[in-house]
């Protein structure tokens, strides 16, 4: 899959770390499977590895902690002005993806007359394949078959207004199908982006300002959590 330096930034802020930290943590994790992959693996390992680790992840530790829950900062406790400083500052991660397209439902009596998946029909659908493989456009393709078609504007997965399952198809593999025929079984949609772009959510969108707020949370928590430690440590 193609790397999404945005889907990356959103990941590092839900989950509160940095890219280094991350980084250090992925790596660690690797080389912790190289070594028990080694330890439990099919050669006879050292007896003194194997009891070292063993013993590393069979011993226990008392440990005393304090439920940082109810001293973290609530979501609801953030203001307007948090808020709006908070999407200033990530305002090129926060977009998202919205897409224009046009498009076609089309069932055995749209393309041929008859409600009837039928060879003549399938014939139709390699055809009308074919000439998508050939470079064709959305409005030659109507146009010989007298095809009826609908435009959908500005469209947001995340805003939660799709009519169709094939909505949803038709957002995720935008960057990589302009003008494509899906299979839904029942009926085919074809369909062409006709735009696709990066916009922030309007600051009265209520899933956007939840996301905003969730966000906001983690990144408190995270730094409220950093300066404890920071006291801790003098």
């Amino acid at each position: 899959n193609k790397f999404s330096r945005i889907k990356y930034e959103k990941f590092l802020l839900s989950s509160n770390l940095s890219a280094p930290d991350f980084e250090s943590r992925l790596r660690k994790n690797e080389l912790r499977k190289k070594l028990f992959s080694y330890v439990s693996g099919g050669l006879n390992s050292p007896l003194f590895l194997v009891n070292n680790t063993y013993k590393e992840q069979s011993k226990k530790v008392k440990i005393n902690y304090i439920n940082l829950e109810n001293i973290y900062k609530k979501k609801e406790d953030f203001s307007s002005k948090e808020i709006s400083k908070f999407i200033d500052k990530h305002n090129d991660t926060l977009k998202e993806k919205i897409i224009s397209f046009r498009y076609s439902r089309i069932t055995p009596k749209d393309l041929i007359g008859i409600d009837e998946f039928n060879n003549l029909f399938f014939e139709k659908i390699d055809d009308i394949e074919n000439e998508i493989s050939n470079g064709t456009t959305l409005v030659n393709l109507l146009t010989k078959y007298q095809l009826k078609s609908n435009l959908k504007e500005n469209f947001n997965l995340n805003e939660g207004n799709n009519n169709g399952e094939f909505y949803k198809k038709i957002y995720e593999n935008a960057e990589n199908n302009k003008l494509k025929l899906l299979d839904e079984n029942d009926f085919y949609i074809l369909y062409e982006i006709s735009d696709i772009k990066e916009v922030l959510p309007n600051i009265e969108n209520e899933n956007f300002i939840t996301e905003v707020k969730e966000l906001l949370f983690n990144e408190s928590k995270h730094q409220f959590n950093y300066n404890l430690i920071q006291k801790i440590g003098k």
